[in-house]
This record gives C-alpha cells, sequence and structure tokens, in this order.
C-alpha cells in the first residue's frame, strides 16, 4: 500500500483560503532592481486618495489606461490578476480606464464593474489564444495618449504597436509569460513576431513588472525586461474558512483547479492519480472546459481517466465554493507543461487554504511552495515523479495555522495593491504631475461644508452665491426657469407613477418642488455639495408637504449615499462646475437603474458670450462637452439626442412677446443658443436587465 494510503484525511483542519498569485519573496533583491523600486517601508499604510492638479489648478484624480487581451467575466490567472488590481487602484484614488476585446459578442461594448470603466472592441476572429480586433489597437492608443500613466499586461499581441503611442515616461508592462504552444499554422513565426512585439513594448516602458526574478531570468526577453524591473507579486484575496463539502470519505483527496486546457498537464495528473492503489482516494478535477481560448483538453484527459471512479470534474466552480473546494484537499497540485503558466494563482489559493502543493518544474512557479517549506516540485510531463512527489507530500506534517498567516503577508492584495500603486504614482510625478493638497474636509454625507478646501484656497462651488441662499433661490426664478421646467417635464412624461427622479446639483430645491407639484405620483430626491442649500430646500419641502428627500453630496460620490435606484436622472448647470466628469459619470450610473435616463442642461459652449463669461467669472468654467460624452460612454452611458436651447438672459424675468418668438427662432443657431441639452441612456453590462 502506498504511504498516501495509510494517511487519513478526515479530520483535516478547516482553514482560511484566498484566491491569489504568487511572487518572488526576496524583499531585498527587489530593493536593488531599479530606481522606480518600493520597499514595503516605503508604502504608508493609512492609504489618502491619489489626486493631482490638472493645468487649470483643479484637483482630479490620476488617470491609468489599461491594456489586456481579455478582461472579466472571461475567467483565467491574467484577468484575475488584473481585475483585483484595478479594482485595488480606484479604492486608492485612480481613475482606471480598461480597454480590451469584445471576446463574446453578447458582451457590451462599455460597461463599469466595481468603479473600473470598461471599453470592449469587436472582435473579427481568434487566432489561437489572440482575439483579432483592427479597432483594439486604435482605441487603446487614443486612450493611451490621454492617460497620465498606462499597464499593458504582456502577451499582448498589439504591445509593440501601441507603446510608442504612449507620452515618454507614461508606459509600465505588467510581463505575465512567455507565450507558448499556440496550435497555429506556422507558430515558430508567430512566436518570434509577438516576441518582438513585446521586446519593442519592454524597450519603450518607464517600468518593467514580472510576477518573480525566476520567471524574469529564464524569460526568452530576460535581457529586456532585466531594464527598469521591479518585481510585484500578483494579488491574492483571503476568502475566509471554509467547510469540505467535496470530501467522500477519509482516503486522500488530491485537487486541481484550472481551465481544462493542453499546457495545463492535468493527463499527467490523472496518470500520477491512477497509481495510487486507495480505493478511496480522490480527486477533484475543477475548472471549465468548454469556449476556453487555446481549445478544450477535455476529450484527452477523459480518456487518461479511463473510467476511474475515483476522479471526480466538478466543472466550473463559482467563487463563493472555492473556499470548501480548497478546505476538501490534502494536496493540490499544478501539472502546468508550458510557458504560459508563469505563476499559478492556484498554488497560492491552496497554501492560503493551509493545504501543501506540488507543482512542475517551470520557471517562476516551482519556487513558491518550496519557499513556504510546503510542498514539492517534479519535472514536467513525468507522471511517476508526480506520483513520488504526491505520497511525499501527503506524508507531510505541516503547520498549516502558520501556512496560511505567511502566505497572506506576502500576497495579500492590499499589500501587492499598495506597491504597484507606488511604483505607478512615482511614474506619475516623474512625469511632472503635479500633486494637489488633500482635501482637508472630507466628501459629505451630511450638511459639514460649503466649499471644498484644497490647502489654504477654498473653491466656490456655485460662483460666489454658496452665502446667499435666499437671494440664489430667488435668482432662479423667471423665465429661463420656466423654460427649464417645461423641457424637465417634457422629458418626465414618459416616467412611470412610483419611479425615482434624481437631480445632482439640486441648489436650493426649487425644481424639484415645481415638478412634484405637476408630478405628484414620481419619487423625487435631489443631491447638492452646499449644505446651507440643502438645508433651505428641506425647510421648504417640510413647508409644502411635498416629501422630496434631499442630501449632501457630491455627483463624484453618489455611491456612497444611501439613494434609493433612479429610473430618472436630472443635472442643470451642474456638470461645468465638477472636477471630475468621468467619476461623475460613474456615479451616475452607480445608482441607476439598466436603461436609466438623464437629462444634462448645460451653458453652451459654443456661444461666444458664454466662452466670455465662464472664463472670467470666478466659480464657473466652460462645459467640456466632449471629455463629458467620452466619460458617459465609457461609464456605460449612451447619448439619444442633443438640442440647443434658450436665448434670453436669466437678467430678463419676464420677455415680451417679440423677444419670445426671437427665441424660438434663434435658439437652435450654435453661436447664438445659450443651453446645451444632452439625452442619454444607461446600457446595462448585461443586456437581460
Amino acid at each position: 500500500m502506498d504511504s498516501v494510503s495509510a494517511r487519513s484525511a478526515g479530520g483535516r483542519d478547516e482553514s482560511e483560503t484566498g484566491r491569489a498569485i504568487s511572487g518572488e519573496p526576496d524583499r531585498d533583491e527587489q530593493r536593488n532592481e531599479s530606481p522606480l523600486t518600493v520597499d514595503d517601508t516605503d508604502i504608508p499604510r493609512v492609504r489618502t486618495p491619489r489626486l493631482v492638479l490638472d493645468r487649470r489648478g483643479r484637483a482630479r484624480r490620476p488617470r491609468l489606461t489599461v491594456g489586456l487581451s481579455y478582461y472579466t467575466p472571461y475567467v483565467s490567472g491574467l484577468t484575475d490578476s488584473a481585475q483585483r488590481l484595478n479594482e485595488a487602484l480606484v479604492e486608492r484614488g485612480w481613475d482606471v480606464q480598461v480597454i480590451t476585446t469584445r471576446y463574446d459578442d453578447t458582451l457590451a461594448r462599455h460597461a463599469v464593474i466595481n468603479g473600473v470603466g470598461i471599453r470592449r472592441c469587436r472582435r473579427l476572429f481568434t487566432v489561437g489564444k489572440a482575439a483579432i480586433s483592427p479597432t483594439f489597437p486604435v482605441g487603446l492608443a487614443r486612450e493611451m495618449r490621454q492617460s497620465d500613466v498606462s499597464l499593458l499586461h504582456l502577451p499582448l499581441p498589439e504591445a509593440g504597436f501601441v507603446a510608442p503611442t504612449a507620452p515618454r515616461g507614461s508606459l509600465a508592462v505588467l510581463y505575465h509569460c512567455d507565450p507558448g504552444s499556440l496550435r497555429v499554422p506556422g507558430e515558430a513565426l508567430v512566436l518570434s513576431a509577438l516576441d518582438r512585439s513585446h521586446r519593442r513594448a519592454a524597450e519603450r516602458a518607464t517600468l518593467n513588472i514580472t510576477t518573480s526574478t525566476d520567471y524574469r531570468d529564464h524569460s526568452r526577453l530576460a535581457d529586456v525586461l532585466s531594464t527598469n524591473s521591479i518585481i510585484i507579486p500578483p494579488p491574492c484575496v483571503d476568502r475566509g474558512v471554509g467547510t469540505p463539502r467535496f470530501r467522500e470519505g477519509s482516503g486522500p483527496h488530491i485537487g486541481f483547479l484550472g481551465r481544462i486546457v493542453p499546457e495545463k498537464g492535468v493527463e499527467y495528473l490523472v496518470a500520477a492519480f491512477r497509481q495510487l492503489e486507495d480505493p478511496n482516494a480522490r480527486l477533484l478535477i475543477a475548472g471549465a472546459f468548454d469556449d476556453v481560448a487555446g481549445g478544450s483538453a477535455i476529450r484527452s484527459v477523459s480518456q487518461a481517466v479511463a473510467g476511474d471512479p475515483r476522479v471526480r470534474f466538478l466543472g466550473h466552480l463559482p467563487e463563493e465554493r472555492l473556499v470548501d473546494f480548497y478546505a476538501s484537499l490534502d494536496a493540490f497540485v499544478l501539472p502546468s507543461v508550458d510557458s504560459f503558466e508563469a505563476f499559478g494563482i492556484v498554488q497560492v489559493e491552496a497554501l492560503m487554504a493551509g493545504v501543501p502543493v506540488v507543482v512542475s518544474d517551470l520557471p517562476g512557479v516551482r519556487g513558491v511552495a518550496p519557499s513556504l517549506g510546503a510542498g514539492a516540485s517534479f519535472p514536467r510531463r513525468d507522471a511517476s515523479a508526480l506520483h513520488d512527489a504526491l505520497v511525499d507530500v501527503v506524508g507531510q506534517r505541516i503547520d498549516r495555522d502558520s501556512l496560511r498567516r505567511h502566505a497572506l503577508e506576502l500576497y495579500g492584495v492590499d499589500s501587492v495593491a499598495d506597491r504597484l500603486d507606488a511604483a505607478l504614482w512615482t511614474m506619475a510625478l516623474d512625469r511632472g504631475l503635479r500633486e494637489a493638497p488633500l482635501p482637508t474636509t472630507a466628501v459629505p454625507t451630511t450638511s459639514t461644508i460649503d466649499a471644498v478646501q484644497l490647502g489654504d484656497t477654498a473653491i466656490d462651488l456655485n460662483a460666489g452665491w454658496g452665502e446667499r441662499v435666499e437671494d440664489y433661490a430667488a435668482h432662479r426664478e423667471g423665465w429661463l426657469f420656466e423654460r427649464r421646467l417645461s423641457r424637465v417635464l417634457l422629458f418626465l412624461a414618459a416616467a412611470r407613477p412610483g419611479d425615482v427622479v434624481l437631480e445632482m446639483g439640486c441648489g436650493t430645491g426649487g425644481l424639484l418642488e415645481r415638478v412634484a407639484a405637476a408630478r405628484p405620483d414620481l419619487t423625487l430626491c435631489g443631491v447638492d455639495p452646499i449644505s446651507r442649500y440643502i438645508d433651505f430646500a428641506r425647510s421648504t419641502a417640510d413647508s409644502t408637504g411635498s416629501g422630496i428627500r434631499f442630501e449632501v453630496g457630491f455627483g463624484e460620490s453618489l455611491d456612497t449615499l444611501d439613494l434609493p435606484v433612479a429610473a430618472w436622472i436630472l443635472s442643470n448647470d451642474v456638470l461645468h462646475h465638477v472636477a471630475d466628469l468621468e467619476l461623475t459619470a460613474r456615479g451616475a450610473a452607480s445608482i441607476a437603474a439598466p436603461w436609466a435616463r438623464w437629462l444634462a442642461v448645460e451653458p453652451n459652449p459654443e456661444n461666444p458670450w458664454v466662452i466670455w463669461y465662464h472664463s472670467r467669472t470666478e466659480g464657473e468654467a466652460i462645459f467640456r462637452r466632449r471629455e463629458f460624452l467620452r466619460a458617459a460612454r465609457r461609464a456605460g452611458w449612451s447619448q439619444q439626442g442633443t438640442e440647443r436651447l434658450f436665448l434670453v438672459p436669466h437678467a430678463v424675468r419676464t420677455p415680451g412677446r417679440l423677444l419670445r418668438w426671437a427665441e424660438r427662432l434663434f435658439e437652435r443657431w450654435p453661436i447664438l443658443a445659450g443651453g446645451r441639452l444632452i439625452e442619454l441612456q444607461r446600457i446595462p453590462a448585461d443586456p437581460a436587465d
């Protein structure tokens, strides 16, 4: 009997788990890699949001463009790692925009997932694992030119073409692996072309990031990747405590998790497992095998199983069940045979669950578990050696709690994201970006502020009206207000009873009060950053009994407020005041129902008088229409229509019949119209919503 068979696993401890990609833990070597390397000692444990100053001295978030071939919901180690890093950078204050391919035609072209903007470019066809999209490099290059920093996840066939378009000093490359077997005609030529493209990008990059020194030094691009090089291990999520729901008795349970594709070498694991004699042993194979890039290997794996009743195919496991999967194992195996496997996310997931691992001797993969004293490696494609390693590892006594803690310290999401954040921030500052002083007052959720404080300068949010609340309320009345109200009521004509209408920048609430009088069947909410306005609006609502709800808050932070999901959004003379149009568009999307509609009315930036007045008046600014529409598209909004309106200025409270006739006649002219109206609709990521 194998020594594996003699070990009972029925009493295996339940454990904390996490999903991770591991890295080289030699921090001293990392410190000597590059002048841009960031030590753990350089990373503040108390994080503050990143802010830079634009050309007008206004605070905004630093912009990061991320380019990669596939992104969520596609499942792979690279996409999981990229998604976690992107979302962690958003939490640290970055404005992250992902440009990727639309590998599935049912996916929305534009989406926002956990604060990350996503643009998917149409795919024409696929060669091996590469999705061919002519619009992808064009769109990626355009975004890179407009960004403060760009990050390319390689392998990326288009990398060499788009890298030269990035402003000097703004490009970072995260090199995950050398492309391996592609199983396409002319494979050698294709691999050579890919290497040339990647080399060109790495030569252009200010920062070359690899996940371990072992893989970097054995890469085909080792010479160029060693220049401006730092080591940042990919991130790991702590999933908590699992229950061994997949166990079937006391025999040893061996597990594999990953796509069932040829480069994973699952058939060698099956061959090694079948050498175990214990009838109670189990091999749990979890992972997708349908519609996977590069082609499924399920047929060859099934042939290797040859009807062995101890082998279980679990298919794709949802995230919430992975913790129970790892809790059911006595050993985890990563038998990869191709250099596409440069790290092995799942082996660190297992280590963080306290499970020892057995991995093939691929560079970058082989050093993680032995360095933690919890596993072994074996020559790839050698089933007999894998069997011997399994016997040895399952028989080891391991301090699982200590293993979990050590793995979390090295590969936790926060520590990894802090290092990437610090490296990219250093690049941004080296390019000459000016760091904005942090606000002395946090974004409000209660009535606390009337202006944003940046250093010693107070930025008035409403061109001098912040202190004169009653005067401002009276100032808004008149002919122009009535015309705005008329257009808003026309916009809301299709609203159904009970629909939620949210006004961003509601001021003193006058418009919503009139809407409530005309449409008492609607649920109305207003948000404004000036607390005096909100206090005035609440007082008015109490006296009229309109039931309108008013909250203090910024358009950029709507997702932090406890607001109902809105079917209709209004913004009047608001967007030209906001510091971050991208964040405002995403904030609106975060509280909008699928297919919600948004009516934005702004001063017309084509009118010479509007340009002159808004450029010379303190507290005013020119509406950046094109920038707003780009931001709105990235946030999942689609423009439905636009109009030019208004000619009579607000100073004329009651225009005569002739002036009203002239307004109707000439307000459509670009240089005469005082306002620009834009209608948008939120397109959900899932069209079935």
